[in-house]
């Protein structure tokens, strides 16, 4: 996972940076999480537990402690860091190549120049696949097995995720939005307009509901009836036929 970190004393500056990274990595489809700072002392502190390889996009002129020497920190126990200056001015780009910064972007910055210098940098240049379903909840991102899902429910403007470990995970997001996330996974059926199963936790199927392995009742709408029978149908055929061996006898 990486991790992005900005510090600027302009909230609004940090916001629509976080913003504008938020966008870049769910396009190249990374993992990550990005973390917030108005004030170099707070960040300092975090230092403290001296994580390597993140990204900082640093804010050169701030109250109290300077980006610039927050930048002289960071170098004093990571070399992989990636280094990001933030300022209105140029006076300080010969000083920053002390800390062997990777961009410096002049403010308000713009999107295009911004892409261009995460894109240039080295832990960007090999993709990571996704594991799984990238959410985000609580302001953290994270990835989440597909395999693990076993039901998704709508809530009013939130979604609430079971998995087979028994944890529930509620995320700010709708159905249609859902569906769209897990395009191309077959496994995945609607069910009710506010519920989508898991198709290999489905135990048994009446004509108004469903009962998961681990016992969970999930409303069956007469919409849904035939084709989740279809899906699940298809599903335990390919099921059988994966697990055949060659020689037509059922491996173990």
């Amino acid at each position: 996972m990486l991790t992005i970190c900005i510090c600027d004393d302009d909230q609004s500056v940090a916001s629509e940076l976080g913003e504008k990274i938020r966008m870049f990595m769910e396009k190249h489809q990374r993992d990550y999480r990005i973390l917030t700072y108005t004030e170099g002392n707070k960040l300092l502190q975090q230092l403290s537990e001296r994580p390597a390889g993140w990204i900082y996009l640093l804010d050169i002129v701030m109250p109290g402690v300077s980006g610039m020497e927050i930048a002289r920190q960071i170098r004093g126990f990571d070399e992989t860091a990636a280094i990001l200056f933030l300022t209105s001015s140029t006076e300080y780009a010969v000083e920053s190549y002390e800390v062997w910064a990777s961009a410096y972007l002049i403010k308000p910055i713009k999107t295009k120049c911004l892409e261009e210098a995460l894109l240039r940098l080295p832990m960007m240049k090999q993709p990571v696949p996704l594991s799984g379903l990238l959410l985000r909840e609580r302001g953290i991102h994270k990835s989440v097995s597909y395999d693990s899902i076993c039901c998704l429910e709508s809530r009013r403007n939130k979604i609430c995720i079971s998995q087979n470990s028994g944890e529930h995970l509620e995320i700010y997001s709708t159905m249609q939005e859902m569906e769209q996330k897990l395009k191309g996974h077959s496994e995945f059926v609607r069910t009710h307009r506010s519920y989508m199963v898991n198709l290999r936790y489905i135990r048994e199927i009446s004509s108004e509901e469903i009962i998961l392995s681990f016992g969970e009742r999930i409303p069956l709408s007469k919409k849904y009836v035939s084709s989740v029978k279809t899906a699940y149908f298809h599903y335990v055929e390919d099921l059988f036929h994966n697990t055949k061996g060659g020689d037509g006898c059922h491996s173990i």
